[in-house]
């Protein structure tokens, strides 16, 4: 019982921030692109446009994912895979050097690049708990495989 609760809370704290996220770069769409532009990596330039759709899409997909718990565990391990990329991001800008303007949305941007850096390794570590929780809740549950009584001749 334990176990559900807590997946179930991890995958509460992981909607929660994609929902926000999403929403609020949707709602700062053009801030969004132009704040993507500023990337020291060119090729941003070029993909912003498409990565403003893109991102706040796939944090979408991923609150429907985690929603429900047939297919949590695919929102559990996609949004280990997200974040990742976000944290990879994250430590090129710290790398850079330069003090750009983070591109999420809302509060969120508040955050200096170290700031984000350990707030994102904090979702990875829950999406990470999350999905070790769903994959015991699995191994726990008794197989639902029926078998038929054979006739006797």
């Amino acid at each position: 019982m334990k176990s559900k609760t807590f997946t179930e809370i991890c995958a509460a704290l992981l909607i929660l921030l994609f929902a926000y996220t999403a929403v609020s770069k949707l709602l700062e769409y053009d801030k969004f692109i132009f704040q993507m532009k500023l990337s020291p990596l060119s090729l941003m330039g070029i993909l912003a446009p498409f990565l403003a759709w893109i991102v706040p899409l796939l944090e979408i997909i991923l609150v429907g994912f985690l929603l429900f718990p047939k297919v949590r565990k695919a929102g559990f391990i996609g949004s280990i895979i997200l974040l990742t990329v976000f944290e990879v991001y994250i430590l090129g800008m710290l790398v850079s050097g330069l003090h750009l303007p983070c591109t999420c949305g809302g509060i969120v941007s508040m955050l200096s690049w170290k700031g984000h850096l350990f707030f994102n390794a904090f979702f990875i570590a829950v999406a990470y708990l999350g999905l070790r929780l769903a994959r015991k809740k699995k191994m726990e549950q008794p197989s639902k495989i029926e078998y038929s009584a054979r006739p006797e001749a």
